[in-house]
């Protein structure tokens, strides 16, 4: 038997990552019987291709569906969607509530100056990065607050979370698209 983590789930086949290699797996049928659910970030055993044993969490987030986080990165536009303060204030309440560090990042910084919402975040203590995903500005600094944490990132369709997964790590190379214009969100 190995241990490794939970990098990708879809379909029932995960993707389990183990001393830098990655091992496609399906979750073993007592796991179902069970009712444990795999989620992305579980420490699992497993060994054949198949998952045996998901490992104690030390805390699991309903939406986004992921565990053992130590950040959730909360991407914002503050223009082009418009900024919707409630998704913000829900994702950091459910952060804070199961025990994780909520990361507030302001994107597309070249649109509009972030600085009046931002500060209101700052100001009761949650940690704030205004960045540019498009021109690559202050994604250092965003990948700094990430450099060995398990972290995910969350916010509405169309605040530029591919791009900035793209910024992050060009290999991956997510696609991106335009916002709708009829809906204000990513199509």
């Amino acid at each position: 038997m190995m241990e490794g983590i939970v990098i990708r789930g879809v379909g029932g086949l995960y993707a389990v990552l183990s001393h830098g290699q990655i091992y496609e797996c399906r979750g073993r049928g007592g796991l179902k019987r069970d009712r444990n659910i795999l989620y992305v970030g579980d420490q699992v055993r497993f060994g054949d291709g198949a998952i045996t044993a998901i490992l104690p969490r030390r805390n699991v987030l309903p939406r986004p569906p992921v565990a053992n986080l130590d950040k959730l990165f909360i991407v914002i536009a503050h223009s082009d969607p418009l900024p919707n303060l409630y998704t913000l204030d829900k994702l950091t309440v459910i952060a804070e509530h199961c025990g994780v560090q909520p990361v507030i990042v302001f994107n597309k910084t070249d649109l509009e100056d972030p600085l009046s919402v931002s500060r209101i975040y700052a100001a009761v203590g949650y940690p704030c990065v205004s960045v540019c995903a498009k021109t690559g500005e202050n994604v250092d600094a965003l990948r700094e607050l990430m450099k060995g944490k398990t972290c995910a990132f969350a916010g509405l369709s169309g605040v530029g979370k591919s791009t900035l997964m793209n910024a992050l790590a060009p290999d991956l190379i997510r696609e991106t698209g335009e916002i709708s214009r009829k809906l204000q969100r990513g199509k």
